[in-house]
């Protein structure tokens, strides 16, 4: 046993020996709970995007990172440092306690835009140099000087590795660079040749950036660059990546070029991020804009829809993780090796001062701390050793299983071109871009159903109370206006996917507002009024109240359930989330009319269709009040009435579905390029919302909306 670490004498007063055992109770306590608290929030920060646990309690955890945990830390750091009974034990704890809350400001920084960081930073910083003064004044004579020491020096890594990602973040995927691939953007279709023929599902003739293009910045500078800029070889890009089909991308390994998919995934993310910063979308004014998306990622058959989907999913992924998460700050200086570098390091040096402990362990029957002749201290002291090896794994292996990791794995792949290792090393490599570590978007969406929430026993003028509002311009929670109730979001289904991108491909890039769908099952000219109402509003609650009124219509007996049910699920589901829209997120939809207008709006309809019902409870009382009717007026309620009817006077139950399917499939990608950006960007922190992936897949279709500032393209 080393004696320049033993404990005190064993012959000691009876006072002497309790004061010792009293503080060093209230020492490991106070420890334990701050060790306790700071792990907590640690696991809901690393998850906190994780689908499996949106839990409004654990939501309202994270806050305790910035102020109450600030306090608990600085009070368990000076009671461990200035303790008046010495115990080397309590310098491990001290620094282990520091790199945990070091930690949990790593991971809960939620923005690499945010201009606080530096002050964020400042915080964690200033406890490790606290720790550090503690560990130079009060290690004299301990034997665990040497080990702690390079634990410190670890921390202090990983404080300036993520000042210097800091300082990279804005070059390597912030502003500058979205105003060099905007800049880029104007001239992509000049780099083609002319008798170069384009093909968008071999990617011939699209140069758009993955990775690299800083190499490119200077020639872009001035108003002469757009005939001169040539390619680096350095520089990645989608054309690049789909001419590679050796070793990692050969189609023996790569089978449904979802490898190549993550690139274009990643690609994506850099033009659309351009929206946040207001540069226009350039190359929407080209054809083969639209081409990419009508002829190559809709060009599959029914059984390839999911690839539409992948591919915007991980898309609106990266765009969520730049807003959201450290991974832009963590990637800014390429692959996280220095991340497995010191995991390692944490890990040995974690050994080490365990093993020191252990045989540097405290004799049970002279130790102040002890329970039935275990060494509680020594105990303490191994579990917060394991818990921040823990932490550390879980940051590390988010990181290297991220889809970052793979668009930076894949393209110093097609950079290098060597051939060095065996084919199974590609098989691995493959299976380790292929492996999601979770998931982390939404798939559900949400449902309102007017006819069933109309009145909830409040004042008239309660019912629109307000709409959301937080840094992005409104609130970070969705708030439900007074006395509406929203249902129970539903998974979306493989149907309602299957419906939109077969509307897609009909409309081949020219969304209409439900007209088309009108017309291609013959209902045109009897239902062509309603497609022209004075707004998109007024439009969506008539079919919303119809599809509701059908839903209640008994089907017949001899009616084929089969045939009927997909088209059925698909009308509701989105009559119900176009009306749990314009309820609850009407910044989602177009901005024709002001969001005030839309209250008014919603208001009025409530109005109408409690008078319309007035004391019809159960839903046969509202049908028959509904088949009833005979005089009509210029009323939503009642032009939704009438146009049920209409639809009801179809005899074929599963024609009938198969209009108001096609015709909601239709009208929400009509209504998906509308919307305010940083609206659609605020909800990602909870997941998103279906209609962002729409927004987004039009988005590189060229089809956006004209009042989005700077916007170029088209739109009906």
């Amino acid at each position: 046993m080393d004696n320049q670490s033993a404990p005190p004498p064993a012959e000691v007063s009876d006072e002497y020996f309790s004061d010792v055992q009293a503080y060093s109770i209230r020492a490991a306590t106070f420890t334990c709970v701050t060790a306790l608290i700071l792990f907590v929030n640690y696991f809901i920060a690393v998850t906190r995007f994780r689908l499996w646990h949106s839990n409004g309690f654990l939501e309202k955890i994270i806050p305790l990172v910035d102020h109450p945990l600030t306090w608990l830390i600085s009070n368990c750091a000076s009671q461990l440092s200035s303790a008046q009974y010495k115990n080397d034990l309590y310098l491990i704890w001290l620094i282990v306690l520091t790199i945990t809350y070091d930690n949990v400001i790593t991971i809960s920084t939620v923005s690499s835009l945010s201009s606080s960081w530096l002050l964020r930073e400042s915080i964690p910083l200033f406890n490790a140099i606290y720790a550090g003064v503690s560990l130079y004044t009060n290690s004299d004579g301990s034997g665990y000087f040497l080990p702690l020491q390079v634990l410190w020096l670890l921390l202090l890594v990983k404080f300036f590795l993520r000042l210097l990602s800091h300082n990279l973040v804005n070059k390597v995927y912030g502003l500058n660079n979205s105003k060099l691939v905007a800049d880029y953007m104007k001239i992509e279709h000049e780099l083609t040749e002319p008798n170069e023929k384009i093909d968008p599902k071999r990617m011939t003739g699209y140069k758009y950036l993955v990775m690299g293009e800083a190499k490119i910045n200077a020639k872009l500078e001035g108003p002469e660059y757009g005939a001169e800029v040539e390619l680096p070889e350095s520089v990645v890009t989608m054309e690049k990546i789909w001419k590679c089909n050796d070793r990692l991308l050969h189609p023996s390994i790569d089978t449904d070029n979802r490898l190549k998919d993550v690139c274009l995934s990643f690609a994506f993310f850099k033009l659309l991020k351009r929206q946040y910063f207001e540069y226009p979308a350039a190359e929407a004014e080209q054809e083969k804009t639209r081409r990419l998306v009508f002829e190559g990622l809709l060009s599959g058959n029914d059984d390839d829809d999911d690839r539409v989907y992948r591919v915007i999913g991980m898309e609106i992924g990266f765009l969520r993780d730049f807003f959201y998460t450290r991974y832009p700050v963590t990637f800014a200086i390429g692959f996280p090796v220095v991340h497995v570098i010191l995991l390692i390091g944490m890990i040995g040096v974690n050994v080490w001062i365990s093993h020191k402990a252990f045989r540097n362990n405290y004799d049970p029957e002279s130790d102040y701390l002890t329970h039935r002749g275990h060494n509680i201290d020594y105990v303490i002291t191994n579990i917060l050793l394991i818990m921040i090896i823990v932490m550390e794994a879980l940051e590390t292996l988010s990181y290297v299983f991220s889809d970052w990791t793979k668009v930076i794995l894949i393209c110093r792949h097609v950079k290098s071109r060597m051939s060095c290792y065996p084919s199974f090393y590609y098989k691995v490599l493959a299976l380790h871009c292929k492996w999601k570590f979770s998931r982390s978007l939404n798939y559900k969406i949400g449902q309102y159903t007017l006819l069933k929430n109309y009145n909830r026993n409040c004042p008239d003028w309660l019912h629109v109370n307000c709409f959301p509002c937080s840094k992005w311009g409104y609130s970070p929670v969705k708030v439900a206006p007074i006395g509406i109730n929203e249902e129970k979001a539903v998974v979306l289904s493989r149907d309602v996917k299957r419906e939109i991108v077969g509307s897609l491909r009909l409309l081949n890039g020219y969304p209409t507002k439900g007209v088309a769908s009108l017309q291609r099952n013959g209902v045109y000219n009897d239902l062509a009024r309603t497609c022209a109402l004075k707004t998109e509003f007024h439009t969506l609650i008539v079919w919303h109240i119809a599809t509701s009124l059908c839903e209640i219509h008994p089907v017949k007996d001899g009616g084929n359930k089969e045939s009927i049910e997909p088209h059925h699920s698909v009308a509701n589901h989105l009559s119900n989330y176009c009306a749990y829209l314009m309820v609850f997120l009407p910044d989602l939809l177009p901005e024709r009319e002001s969001i005030f207008s839309v209250k008014l709006f919603f208001r009025e309809i409530l109005s109408e269709t409690k008078e319309f019902f007035r004391e019809a409870k159960k839903s046969e009382d509202k049908y028959n009040l509904m088949m009833q009717k005979e005089d009509y007026c210029d009323k939503v309620i009642d032009m939704g009435v009438k146009l049920g009817r209409d639809l009801m006077q179809i005899s074929d139950d599963a024609h009938r579905w198969k209009i108001m399917s096609d015709f909601w499939s239709e009208f929400i990608v009509f209504l998906a390029p509308s919307g305010k950006v940083r609206e659609h960007l605020r909800l990602l922190e909870s997941g998103g919302e279906f209609i962002t992936h729409l927004w987004a897949l039009l988005y590189h279709a060229g089809i956006v909306d004209p009042n989005i500032t700077g916007s170029s393209g088209y739109y009906p």
